[in-house]
């Protein structure tokens, strides 16, 4: 189960949100095995979270995966990531930053 983490420094209304999720859920499947259904994504906006000028806007995704995906793949999702972060927000390209960290355990729906 992939868990993706935008911080943003614009504000976003819920529906912004809603929008930007269901967006970012169908680039999921560029990940080996990984699927909308099986994605949790929290999404928060307003923070104060800044790159050099802290008047610009900036963004900073932390995506956590079960065991590592292929570097081709993970470069065409960064980069297809960037390209609808950077046109929905309005944030330039340069001042959006994300890691991809594959952990080597994962637990869910433990009893």
């Amino acid at each position: 189960m992939p868990y993706l983490h935008l911080n943003a420094s614009p504000a976003l209304s819920q529906a912004d949100i809603a929008a930007l999720r269901d967006e970012i859920a169908a680039l999921m499947p560029i990940l080996p095995g990984k699927t909308r259904e099986n994605t949790m994504i929290h999404i928060t906006g307003g923070c104060a979270i800044s790159k050099g000028d802290p008047d610009l806007p900036a963004v900073f995704i932390e995506i956590r995966t079960y065991k590592a995906s292929p570097e081709e793949a993970k470069k065409e999702f960064a980069a297809r990531l960037t390209a609808l972060v950077s046109e929905k927000l309005g944030v330039p390209g340069g001042n959006i930053y994300m890691n991809i960290i594959a952990m080597d355990e994962w637990f869910t729906g433990l009893k």
